[in-house]
């Protein structure tokens, strides 16, 4: 349970009391700190003055300063409440509250050693008597760290009225410091108002009630025989128990809270790695890692690839002066498959001999004046039309020629 801390309003005894009562009756290993700056009382109270030197947290607090040596030096302030056992040891309180000063900067030490005697072999819980907090230099850092915080008052109006500012100022001071809400709980001891009404009227729920057991009370006091079945150490006993509960609880409640919480993504980009500076990692054997592209730089989408579409150039335009047999062109020669050259026809004699034939300017239709070229000829090829075939003699008489007859 790491640190439970016992804190007492103003002008309500009891809460070294049952601070002792609680370490006396627990199951668990117990340390049993005395932090409060008024002074400790049961070196000289419980123990009736029976171990002789300085001891306790105010001399612990000078090895620390002076040479650093808390961890060293803890076992050896202890005070076996159970010799030989070593279940309930005890760390006296200050001897002389004018040594308060020496120990209020090194509260925040105390706390983070307190906190690891949990996880030590064997571990120990610790119950912190932290006494009023209404005094000078309170050990605030206990506080905070501790898993519960025990307010013990009486049912009394005045000690509530207590009670109440001092609740008030805890919970303003976790508030303050980050520290999750639920910590704080009520020890109510003795009669008076019942315990629905003093948790509705502060706000807090209670923990425990403990019973006015005043010959349990003079021996934790003064000393002498503990008995473990009074009313008073029965009680104690059984606060163990919701205790320990609500630290499982709260601590749960903060696991999941944590896990629940958002995480930033893990993935952090790698700078890519320049060519030159890869010889010399691998010259000092530490092999890169694989890089994965589609995570790192994702490449530049590229187009979609299409056939190459072959522009051919257009055709010439077709001469204005066409020479004889060659002024119309067949469309089945014009649109064929293979765009053969036009076939140019044999002139056939005629009745009446010309000298010398005129060229006759022919109209060419529409769909003649643009001749596709063949898919196997280049575009130079396609350029210049191959000039016509010379017309072969008549062998019946001269050569003559017909030119068309308009129909």
């Amino acid at each position: 349970m790491a640190i439970i801390a016992f804190v007492s309003p103003k002008g309500s005894p009891g809460v070294t009391t049952t601070a002792l009562a609680c370490t006396l009756s627990w199951h668990s290993r117990v340390v049993l700190a005395e932090c409060d700056p008024a002074g400790g009382s049961l070196m000289a109270g419980y123990l009736g003055g029976a171990l002789e030197g300085p001891r306790g947290i105010g001399e612990l607090a000078v090895s620390e300063l002076r040479d650093g040596r808390l961890e060293q030096d803890f076992w050896g302030q202890l005070v076996d409440l159970d010799a030989p056992k070593r279940q309930r040891l005890l760390l006296p309180g200050l001897a002389n509250p004018g040594q308060a000063g020496s120990v209020t900067p090194l509260w925040g030490r105390f706390a983070e050693f307190f906190t690891r005697l949990e996880h030590e072999n064997p571990g120990f819980d610790v119950l912190a008597d932290c006494g009023r907090l209404h005094v000078a230099n309170p050990p605030w850092p206990i506080l905070r760290a501790a898993s519960a915080v025990l307010v013990v008052t009486s049912a009394r109006l005045p000690d509530l009225s207590n009670a109440a500012a001092t609740i008030e100022a805890i919970s303003r001071d976790l508030r303050d410091n980050g520290v999750p809400p639920g910590t704080v709980r009520l020890v109510v001891v003795g009669g008076g108002h019942g315990k629905g009404e003093i948790s509705r009227a502060l706000g807090v729920p209670i923990a425990a009630h403990l019973p006015i057991d005043r010959q349990t009370a003079q021996v934790l006091s003064y000393g002498g025989t503990v008995r473990g079945r009074r009313p008073l150490m029965r009680a104690a006993a059984a606060l163990e128990m919701p205790v320990r509960s609500m630290v499982d609880r709260r601590r749960a409640r903060t696991t999941w809270n944590t896990m629940a919480a958002p995480q930033p993504p893990a993935f952090v980009p790698q700078q890519p790695q320049h060519p030159q500076h890869a010889p010399a990692q691998h010259a000092s054997g530490q092999h890169p890692q694989p890089q994965h592209t589609q995570t790192q730089h994702l490449p530049v989408q590229q187009p979609l690839q299409h056939a190459p579409v072959q522009h051919m150039p257009p055709p010439p335009p077709v001469p204005q002066h066409v020479p004889a047999g060659q002024q119309h062109v067949p469309a089945a020669q014009q649109h064929g498959p293979a765009a053969q050259p036009p076939q140019h026809a044999q002139a056939a004699p005629s009745a009446t001999p010309s000298a010398s034939p005129a060229p006759q300017q022919a109209q060419v239709p529409q769909q003649a004046q643009r001749v596709p070229a063949a898919p196997s000829q280049t575009p130079q090829q396609a350029s210049h039309l191959p000039p016509p075939p010379p017309v072969p003699p008549a062998s019946n008489g001269p050569i003559t020629e017909e030119l068309p007859r308009a129909v």
